[in-house]
């Protein structure tokens, strides 16, 4: 298929243009994932964090707008890194965790700021990156 010397130069032109996996893991290491909470464990740990956490209440019905929370905490956590954590939780799939800590969920996306295991403020139905972030500054 490189019979030509023209074709073996397109080819090698195209393959040094790419990018690497040396550049793939680079980017992969600067991209952080908001953790979710799958165990009461998890939230015991979330609660004893000597950092003030976000955490972002969720489930599967919420859509395209929980969704867009969860890449603004994403992003926040980049601007945070250690000065405030940030979780999700799927209320569909970790029922324990509303009821059991008298956590009052209605809406969602509700984003919830806890400082020494104590609920501080909260936003429901917000995907303002500004006010997500000012938020989260506000405790730090």
């Amino acid at each position: 298929m490189c019979s030509e010397p023209s074709d073996a130069m397109i080819k090698t032109y195209v393959s040094s243009s790419l990018p690497s996996n040396d550049d793939l893991d680079d980017h992969s290491a600067m991209l952080k994932v908001v953790h979710d909470v799958t165990a009461p464990s998890e939230w015991d740990d979330v609660m004893r964090s000597k950092l003030p956490v976000m955490v972002l209440f969720t489930n599967k019905r919420c859509g395209v707008k929980c969704e867009s929370v969860r890449n603004i905490l994403s992003r926040l956590d980049l601007i945070f890194e250690d000065t405030v954590k940030f979780y999700t939780v799927n209320t569909d799939e970790q029922r324990f965790i509303p009821p059991y800590y008298e956590i009052d969920v209605y809406s969602l996306p509700t984003s919830v700021v806890y400082k020494d295991g104590w609920e501080m403020e909260r936003v429901i139905d917000e995907d303002d990156p500004s006010l997500l972030e000012k938020l989260a500054r506000k405790y730090i």
